[in-house]
């Protein structure tokens, strides 16, 4: 039923607490007429092959068709397998259990009265849905919605500068988007910029390059990846499925501290202190702000990557903390850096602020540092001072020197992107 509601949304654009099962597809009634007969003859392209195939096998008599009702039934156990693993596939095994079910109907029917006819004929549709009785009380997981990425692909469409990626396809893109690969797709072509992993996987990309830099613990090293393949945008969902698909299982147990039952068949993964200081969980579930352990270990935040866009729902929780927006994107910029003089050497000082998102959430941003011999220390800081409509913003940064305070505003937009110098002296 849930499978059925959820088509139904897909034309209708109705009954929104269903479109967290639609995936990627939208409401064609959302859209403009061209663009929603486009879309609608996408998505149902694959129909062009298989109505006809049906048409003639059940307008052609049972016995002659032998070998393409071997064909069909062969296809409809292998998409049956399939089903079995993915829900996704439920609604194609649907479609040919109501094919071989009119095969069936078609003999019988010349037999019959046409009383018995009318009242089998919704008796096959509804049989023909009887696959979708796996979903029932099954959890959806709306990591990867459409609903849910759309805004944040719709702000990277919008907002970021476009690339030659789609006027020129046989020239190389000025900058990539950086995400775990089931979101590349998504990236392309809702956001229409270029994705450095795709749902092609390994056909088309190296996907340990992924890996490489979400496990990665050094912000210089992260950077330096950045910089080497030419990242300008990075998309993060949950923290779960994101360290699901980044590393295959015999990577996965340094990670992880064990799991806490949730059902019958569910349970929460409960990770190790090791995650901690690693770019996926700074991002995912600090916002790219600082990290210290229970043992007292500190993870710089990543000064150099700076919040653009959210999702709307908050529909992650953090253990033992608040719930945050599944969908995120961070750009990277050369910060603001922020040079103060004037303290002891070796004296610890930090930058604080409380960053404001676009979507009215908010989170600290910390930076903690040691002066230098000379008495300097520097700050960078991804975020400018002030308040911009759609902008993340810090309305001040303090800055903790001894027991000593100082307030700090004035870090333009301009000097995030150019990553300008302030100089203050104690």
């Amino acid at each position: 039923m849930q499978e059925i509601v959820a088509g139904a949304t897909f034309i209708l654009g109705s009954w929104s607490q269903w479109e967290e099962h639609i995936g990627e597809f939208q409401s064609i009634l959302r859209l403009p007429l061209g663009n929603a007969l486009s879309q609608l003859g996408l998505q149902m392209s694959w129909l062009v092959l298989l109505i006809p195939v049906g048409w003639v096998l059940m307008l052609i008599s049972w016995k002659r068709t032998d070998s393409g009702h071997r064909i069909l039934f062969i296809t409809t156990v292998v998409f049956a397998a399939m089903g079995g693993l993915q829900i996704r596939y439920l609604p194609f095994l649907s479609l040919y259990m109501g094919i071989v079910l009119a095969i069936v109907a078609v003999p019988l029917s010349r037999n019959l009265p046409k009383t018995v006819i009318w009242l089998l004929i919704p008796l096959l549709v509804a049989a023909g849905y009887t696959p979708c009785l796996k979903a029932i009380g099954t959890k959806h997981i709306t990591y990867d919605t459409f609903t849910q990425l759309h805004p944040v692909l719709t702000w990277l469409d919008e907002n970021a500068p476009v690339t030659s990626y789609y006027s020129r396809p046989d020239s190389s893109a000025e900058y990539g988007v950086l995400a775990e690969w089931s979101l590349g797709h998504y990236i392309q072509y809702y956001g229409r910029r270029p994705a450095l992993a795709d749902n092609f996987g390994e056909h088309a990309s190296d996907l340990s390059r992924l890996t490489e830099f979400f496990m990665e613990s050094d912000n210089q090293k992260a950077y330096e990846f950045l910089d080497k393949h030419n990242v300008r945008y990075i998309l993060c969902r949950g923290l779960y499925w994101t360290f699901q698909s980044l590393l295959m299982d015999e990577g996965k147990e340094a990670y992880v501290a064990g799991q806490i039952p949730m059902g019958q068949s569910a349970s929460e993964v409960v990770f190790s202190p090791r995650i901690y200081p690693t770019v996926l969980y700074r991002l995912i579930w600090r916002y790219g702000s600082a990290v210290t352990d229970q043992q007292g270990n500190y993870a710089p935040p990543l000064d150099r990557l700076r919040l653009v866009a959210e999702s709307i729902g908050e529909d992650e929780q953090i253990t033992s903390g608040p719930e945050i927006a599944q969908i995120k994107l961070y750009e990277y910029v050369p910060g603001a850096r922020i040079e103060l003089s004037g303290l002891s050497p070796g004296e610890a000082a930090s930058i604080t602020g409380i960053v404001h998102t676009a979507r009215e959430r908010w989170f600290p941003y910390m930076q903690a540092v040691r002066a230098d011999s000379t008495g300097s220390v520097t700050f960078t800081v991804p975020y400018f001072t002030g308040r911009e409509e759609g902008k993340s913003y810090v309305s001040r940064y303090t800055i903790r020197y001894n027991s000593r305070e100082k307030v700090l505003s004035g870090v333009t937009e301009a000097m995030v992107l150019k990553g300008e110098k302030v100089r203050l002296r104690w």
